[in-house]
Order: C-alpha cells, then structure tokens, then sequence
C-alpha cells in the first residue's frame, strides 16, 4: 500500500513538473515573439524606442511605439457629403496599460484663449492651459464630436502631480482628457535637438527644433479653418542649415503649419503672464526665449490633439493602419493649383482667378518681379486666398483693391511693402495692421 502511494506522488510529480517545462519553453517562444515585434517597431519610422513595457500583454490590443492607429473621427477632407474620416495618430508611448496618442495631422485652427476669456474676465493673454479657452473646446466640443460614448470610456483623464507650488507643496497639473503636447513631451518623443545662434541684433536666441516635429494640416483645417501653411523651401533648408540647423532633405517642397504647445513661459513680468504658449513653428522650430503674445483668435496656429487610451479591450475601437498618406489627402493636394492670371496696364498689376492663387507665386517667384518696383496699385479679382510674400518687391505700391471674395490672407503677404498702403474691402480702407481681422 505504502509503494502504490509512493509511485502515485512520483508520477504527480513528474506530471507536473513536465507542464512546467512546457509552460516556461513556451512563455520563452512568446518572449521571442514579442521582442521581434519590438525590433521590427524600433526599425520603423518611429518617434520613440520601445522597451519591455511598450508591449502590453495584459490586453488584447497589441500596441507598440511607432505604430499608426484609427480612432475616432473628424471633418478632414473638407467635404462634407462623404462624413467624417478616421483620425489617424501616432503611438508615443505605452506604459501601465496604456497608450500616448499623438495625432498626425493638424486637425483644426482655435485660438488659445478667446477674445474675452473663458469666464468672460476680457483678460485673454493671462490664462494658463487649463482655463484656456483650447481646453475648453478640446474637453467638450472636439471630445464629443470626436469619439463616441463607447470610446470616451477608453480615454484616460490625466493630472500630473508631480508638479509643485513656489514653495515646493504639490498642487498637480490638470491636462484633461484631451490635451496639447507638452514642450517636456516634445524634447522627449520627438528626437529633438536645441540650438543657440545669433540674431542680426547680435542678440543670442535658443531654438529646440526637429523635422519630426513638422505637421501637415488638414484640407478642411487648411481650406475651411483658414489656418496658414508655408512651404518648406529649398531656400528656407540652406538658411538653416547655415544656421547650424540640421534638417533631413526630404523636407524640402512639404507644406507645414504651426501648432500650439500647452506649455507657456512665466516671468516676473505682466506681459509674459502664464498663458502665453509655446508653439512649434512651420518650420518645425520652438523659439525658447520669447512666447506667443497673440493668444487671442489667431490664423496661424493649429491644433494637433493628444489622448492617452486605456488599452484594455481597446480593439473594439483601435484600428493598426500605417504611415501612408491618405487618399482624401493626395487628392486635395492634386486639385490645388487652379488656374489664375495676371497682367499689368502701366503701374497697374490685376490678378485674377477663381480660387486661391499659386502658392509658388512667392517672392522672387511671382512672375512680375522684374517689374514689381514700378507697381503702385493691384487688384485682386474672383480669388479667394492670397499667399505669403504676394507683393515682395513692391516698394511703391500705394493701393490695393481686394474683391469680394476674399476669405483668406496671409499675414506676410505685405513683406517688403511701404507701411501706409491703403487696402479697400468690401467698400472700407484698412491698413496692413488691420486687414487680416476684417477678412
């Protein structure tokens, strides 16, 4: 009796130790499988390397940094028969069950802070992130636009308390649910570099700069929002590079648009209040010693969302798609040179069209400089957006007719123009300084 039990314990024994082995050879096999997805992400175009947690076993969405993910949905290709189209977005991080998600496009065009404040105080340079108007609307219009009820849930609220008071007490930083990056996320997802040159004035300005923090807008954030986009130029590469910049060569002939930061800068000073916020250039550059000081309703600033995402059963809602440009896009972009002409009658330069006018037609590039200094009066016919540098060279000009039609202006498009121009619009005169609020 004392042997059959003997030999009975000694085959539990074995039986267990059997599954054991097979257990450990296997998690071994997933290991494998799994740090091979992680080399495969780091060998891609990534923003971040991956580590051991930016594989997340504990859910069924398998997510890692460097990976393009749909979720939610936004007006983008700026026609509205067709619906809304997939927001697509970059993962930057993944730790604790989680996942940081980086929008690739740049969605929308909203002012900081509005022009009378969030609670109607008028004080519309002075509010910091979370009572700025942007939060607002991120938090409530963009969030319920954006996502369904279903995905609300995934979304994870975010506080930092690690931050402190002037006398070292913690406090916390509310960021919300939806919320800009941040100039700490910036340095650290974006492979960013800082740079410290010397101006005309011989005055020393720091720069954090990237090409990977350049982003394209939107044709409905371009066309519809109105937000400016410049063309990252061959000329704009070699002038930085000059500068000690270094910028990867594919860059040159993108178009790009600035977009706020949630950080600001805070002095011992009223006009650099908290609230002034930090953005990130067309040219993919953030100027660290000065903020913006128009945080009010601005044309030029867009908005590029951030989300942390709960990954547990987050593949109801996540959809893995990939780098690529979109169709919408290309297709917007191909349909983005109308026809437009030009014709001068003695010191008399008339442009007509019936759209925007070539975004080639810039500087040296417009096809009239060589006359451009004997042009003292130009209207605009039938066209709907004038771009940056339309009238360089023209340093007599005295009068501008813009027609009707004009929704859109650039704000450099008087560069190189005599400061007392007199602008007609819609039957009223305006000068440089005010036309681009009266359009």
């Amino acid at each position: 009796m004392m042997r059959r039990k003997i030999k009975t314990s000694m085959i539990l024994v074995c039986i267990l130790f059997t599954m054991l082995f097979t257990g450990c050879g296997k998690q071994a096999d997933e290991d494998k499988t799994d740090e091979g997805k992680t080399n495969e992400a780091t060998n891609n175009d990534t923003t971040a390397s991956s580590t051991e947690d930016d594989i997340i076993t504990d859910s069924n969405a398998n997510i890692v940094v460097g990976d393009y993910v749909t979720f939610g949905v936004y007006e983008q290709d700026n026609d509205n028969t067709n619906g809304l189209e997939p927001i697509k977005w970059q993962v930057m991080d993944v730790s604790d069950g989680k996942a940081l998600l980086v929008s690739c496009y740049i969605l929308d065009n909203i002012e900081y802070n509005e022009s009378e404040g969030v609670y109607g105080t008028g004080d519309s340079e002075s509010n910091p992130w979370s009572q700025s108007y942007v939060y607002s609307w991120l938090n409530k219009d963009f969030a319920q636009t954006a996502f369904s009820e279903e995905e609300l849930k995934i979304i994870t609220d975010t506080t930092d308390y690690s931050v402190t008071d002037e006398y070292g007490a913690l406090e916390g930083e509310l960021i919300g649910s939806v919320f800009l990056p941040s100039y700490d996320e910036i340095t650290k997802y974006f492979g960013t570099k800082t740079i410290t040159i010397t101006n005309y004035k011989d005055e020393e300005e720091e720069y954090t700069y990237s090409d990977m923090l350049l982003c394209r807008a939107t044709p409905y954030a371009n066309d519809e929002r109105k937000i400016e986009c410049e063309t990252f130029t061959e000329e704009t590469y070699n002038e930085l590079k000059e500068k000690g910049f270094e910028y990867d060569s594919s860059v040159i002939g993108n178009e790009y648009s600035a977009y706020w930061l949630r950080s600001s800068l805070s002095w011992d000073s009223w006009f650099t209040a908290e609230g002034h916020a930090l953005l990130v250039e067309e040219d993919g550059r953030i100027e660290l010693g000065t903020a913006s000081l128009n945080n009010g309703k601005t044309r030029r600033h867009g908005i590029r969302p951030c989300v942390w995402v709960n990954l547990e059963n987050a593949d109801a809602y996540l959809t893995i798609t990939d780098g690529t440009e979109e169709e919408w896009f290309t297709n917007a972009q191909n349909n983005d040179t109308p026809e437009c002409t030009w014709e001068i009658e003695g010191n008399r330069l008339i442009i007509s069209g019936t759209d925007k006018i070539p975004k080639d037609w810039e500087e040296e590039d417009v096809p009239w400089y060589e006359s451009a200094h004997l042009i003292e009066e130009v209207e605009i016919r039938g066209v709907e957006k004038v771009p940056s540098d339309l009238f360089y060279g023209c340093t007599a000009l005295k009068k501008v007719i813009l027609d009707d039609s004009i929704t859109r202006m650039a704000h450099s498009a008087f560069e190189d123009c005599p400061s007392d121009i007199v602008i007609i619009y819609k039957g009223e005169e305006y000068t440089i300084e005010n036309i681009e609020d009266a359009i």
